[in-house]
């Protein structure tokens, strides 16, 4: 594993989020992290989910995440992912 990942539910797992959420960006990322996921600040092929409330964006990283077939899921779906 990589240093300083702790285990939890999303251990190994690349997310990126875009767009606003219902709690402030850093307090997001910290759960994530908290969880054992690793924050990204760019859509790549290695990512495991990008993370946004606004499905029909047309952002940057909504296209790559389109382009590299990664998974697009919500704020709801990303909360019960680090509560499993």
């Amino acid at each position: 594993t990589i240093k300083g990942i702790t285990q939890g539910p999303l251990q190994g797992k690349l997310i990126c989020i875009t767009g606003e959420l219902s709690v402030p960006r850093k307090a997001m990322e910290k759960r994530i992290m908290e969880a054992g996921g690793v924050v990204k600040t760019s859509t790549t092929a290695t990512l495991s989910y990008l993370v946004t409330n606004d499905s029909d964006t047309s952002s940057s990283k909504m296209k790559k995440a389109k382009k590299y077939n990664i998974p697009v899921i919500n704020e709801e779906e990303l909360n019960r992912l680090l509560n499993q």
